[in-house]
């Protein structure tokens, strides 16, 4: 914390510093924008202004935090009281202030949590966001009677003797002080920020469910769980999403329904007037490129940020002045350049990749543990799986270069007046499910309409069994539920091959694996490198053929999107989750 300013007059408190004080003794680093809004004042500033009087009178001081891009990028205030006011709070004034004390939901915790495992600032920021917006939305004041971050319980498996802990990201205990004899309201927590997919939350659903039962907890007692999904293009459909699963979570231990609701979070979890420096969000956006895409050029960030070379060279070094990322420059093919520029001198290809501290960075903004953000995000883990990319590094160059051109066509659409845009894009370590290993996931907008593809990225060197092979996952995962979970209907599959000869053998064994599947065929289209660059729109334009006809010597080129006129249904292929770094 910062040294605080002490008076050297006496201590003199109004209502509204009583307030404060009492309200922090429970909630230890509160934001301030969230102080205002549980002591429903009009503006934060008057909040800022009360905090900053107690700050100098010795009885409160902050710390100072930045959560990242997906929270807010200016800096936030985090108020805790000093000794000092905890030691007022005791004085006989304001001793009934501690009497009477909530618990948190399910009793008090089994053992503290050492300060390594609370120090979650940007969930904790979000957590208090929630909790604000729903005191906000009652009909009466009430009184935070108790508070955790981060709420864990412990289930004990009798027949194993495995301990089992349910874990979520905060839970209070609201009360009503102007009812008498009113029972305090337990609540529990759960943020969703769109991060994760929201099949990711059914383990935790189901610890609720044993955690009730453990406890013999009925329904008027039970603690009500507050889903607040934030702001987003699929706010509704992830909501409904939410009630979905709470039926089915329920629905299959045959157990009565969770305790819950789900509600919109129309404000999103950014402060109001939280507005980002253009510099700082295009280097934030560096920094989550860099770490779900491995081995990107210079050139290709450029082209994804939608700045020059030179500049993008400035948010490199600024990040890499940071610890975050590194520059190499490796020998090798340059990779098929889709934006007309001047090849790369031979033998030196600069790239950037993410260092061990920028993993731990990237993963800390998407407020997720380091193996989510792995499993769903596609953050390398170690050196060791960054080095499996450029074992095969012509490959993974290759496959940036197709994503790439799928932004620069999409950049030049919406410059003629069309409302497209690549929306996701998911890399090879995101994508894998076992020996399903696509190249890649992209989704892409079109007046209005989302179309989902996989990417498969062929350079010739491999054989006709290896392609069936391929193919054969495809099927395979598409039958599970797996990919049911994972996406919104099954994406296209568009394959880019660097020769003429590798399409018709690919697109001979995508139709024998057709003729063999007993279900639907899976939509695919071919084309070359060679097309995408030689076509003035570029992955959008009349270049791909499907496998229909593997033997025509001249197939029919066509687009693999629907024109903007024709296109009026929403496409296959959303991505369940959403978010950035």
């Amino acid at each position: 914390m910062k040294p605080s300013l002490r008076s050297t007059t006496p201590t003199r408190l109004g209502p509204s510093g009583r307030v404060a004080l009492q309200l922090l003794a429970r909630c230890s680093r509160m934001p301030t924008d969230v102080v205002g809004d549980l002591m429903r004042m009009r503006h934060t500033r008057s909040a800022a202004q009360l905090l900053l009087r107690l700050r100098a009178a010795g009885l409160a001081d902050y710390e100072t935090s930045r959560p990242g891009p997906l929270v807010g990028l200016r800096t936030v205030r985090l108020w805790s009281l000093t000794p000092a006011g905890r030691a007022l709070l005791r004085t006989p004034a304001l001793a009934s202030a501690e009497q009477g004390r909530g618990l948190p939901p399910y009793g008090s915790p089994a053992r503290r949590l050492g300060a390594a495992r609370r120090r979650s600032q940007p969930m904790l920021t979000v957590a208090y966001r929630l909790l604000a917006h729903i005191v906000l939305g009652l009909d009466q004041p009430v009184r935070i009677a108790a508070w955790e971050h981060p709420w864990i319980r412990t289930l004990a498996d009798a027949e194993g003797g495995r301990a089992h802990h349910v874990r979520l990201p905060a839970a209070a205990t609201l009360v009503q002080d102007a009812l008498v004899g009113e029972q305090p309201r337990g609540l529990l927590l759960l943020p969703d920020l769109g991060t994760l997919p929201v099949t990711s939350y059914l383990p935790v659903l189901r610890r609720l469910i044993e955690l009730r039962h453990a406890r013999d907890v009925q329904q008027p007692d039970e603690p009500l769980l507050m889903v607040g999904v934030a702001a987003g293009p699929n706010t509704t459909a992830r909501a409904s999403a939410w009630h979905a699963l709470l039926r089915q979570v329920t629905r299959r231990v045959g157990e009565q329904p969770l305790h819950a609701r789900v509600l919109a979070w129309p404000e999103g979890v950014v402060a109001c007037g939280n507005l980002r420096s253009r510099f700082g969000s295009r280097a934030d956006h560096a920094l989550g490129l860099v770490a779900r895409h491995p081995l990107l050029t210079r050139r290709q960030l450029a082209a994804l940020l939608g700045i020059s070379e030179a500049r993008a060279g400035q948010h490199i070094r600024r990040l890499e002045s940071s610890g975050w990322i590194r520059s190499i420059f490796v020998s090798g093919d340059a990779p098929p350049d889709v934006l007309g520029r001047p090849a790369y001198q031979a033998g030196r290809l600069p790239l950037v990749e993410l260092t061990p501290a920028g993993r731990r960075e990237a993963a800390r903004r998407l407020l997720l543990p380091a193996t989510a953000a792995a499993r769903y995000h596609g953050l390398l883990g170690s050196d060791a799986t960054t080095r499996r990319f450029s074992h095969h590094l012509a490959h993974t160059l290759g496959a940036n270069a197709v994503f790439v051109a799928v932004v620069v066509a999409a950049r030049r659409m919406s410059a003629r007046g069309g409302d497209e845009a690549r929306e996701e894009w998911r890399s090879a370590a995101a994508c894998a499910r076992g020996r399903f290993r696509p190249d890649g996931y992209g989704c892409y907008r079109r007046a209005g309409s989302r179309f989902g593809f996989f990417l498969e990225f062929d350079r010739g060197t491999e054989k006709p069994r290896e392609y069936a092979a391929k193919l054969a996952t495809y099927y395979l995962y598409r039958d599970s539920g797996t990919a049911a979970r994972d996406y919104t209907g099954f994406p296209a599959l568009l394959v880019v091959t660097t020769s003429a000869a590798a399409e018709t053998r690919f697109a001979y064994q995508a139709y024998l694996a057709g003729q063999r599947s007993g279900a639907a065929e899976l939509v695919v289209f071919l084309t070359t490198t060679s097309r995408i660059e030689g076509c003035p729109d570029g992955v959008l334009g009349p270049i791909w053929r499907s496998p229909a006809e593997p033997w025509a010597a001249e197939p029919v080129r066509i687009c693999w999107l629907p024109r903007p006129r024709a296109a009026c249904l929403d496409q296959s292929g959303g991505w369940a989750t959403r978010g950035g770094l």
